[in-house]
């Protein structure tokens, strides 16, 4: 194990214990939290996760992803992420209009049933920011919306860089796209 809980403890959440989940499943990563933040390493990746969406942990999720940077200067970085995931348990007919696809009359006569509708698509924003939007429906009726801000990077140095005050920034611009665009107010959007 490269990140040890002793290690993850002291360099990135600044604390001398920490909690440590163990996986079921034995290729599965250990998670570590404190103080309403799970970080997550695995192979290609490092997830940091929030318990409850609030202000002070998105600083505190920052902080643990700006000290990660400086702790391993020397690890290639290619991109990183912030993203947000949303779900609406009773999405409005307005809102469901936008899976109106205009091949779903032949579909349907072709035999096909829907059980699912995702539409991807990927944005630049007015801000230098590039914006990955995924908005699924689901079986369940549930809407699910994922937004990742990406940032393509050439080392840690760069990452640290972008990094910095972003997360507070994509964290606004989200939620004034969730309100603006879909018309949904989502929890924590006046912090």
């Amino acid at each position: 194990m490269l990140l040890t809980p002793n290690w993850v403890g002291k360099h990135l959440f600044n604390r001398e214990e920490i909690d440590v989940a163990f996986p079921m499943m034995p290729a599965h990563p250990l998670r570590f939290s404190a103080d309403k933040v799970f970080f997550t390493p695995s192979d290609d990746r490092a997830l940091i996760n929030l318990e409850v969406v609030d202000g002070e942990a998105w600083q505190k999720a920052e902080e643990i992803a700006l000290r990660l940077l400086d702790n391993l200067p020397h690890t290639p970085i290619s991109a990183f992420g912030i993203n947000f995931l949303f779900s609406e348990d009773d999405p409005s007919p307005e809102l469901l209009r936008i899976f109106e696809f205009t091949d779903m009359d032949r579909l349907t006569r072709f035999g096909c049933r829907s059980e699912s509708f995702r539409i991807q698509r990927s944005f630049s924003l007015d801000d230098d920011l590039k914006l990955n939007l995924k908005v699924e429906f689901t079986e369940s009726a549930k809407l699910r919306f994922d937004l990742n801000f990406h940032f393509a990077v050439s080392g840690a140095q760069e990452a640290k860089q972008l990094l910095r005050g972003k997360t507070a920034i994509c964290k606004l611009r989200t939620y004034k796209l969730m309100k603006e665009v879909y018309d949904l107010e989502l929890e924590g959007g006046q912090e």
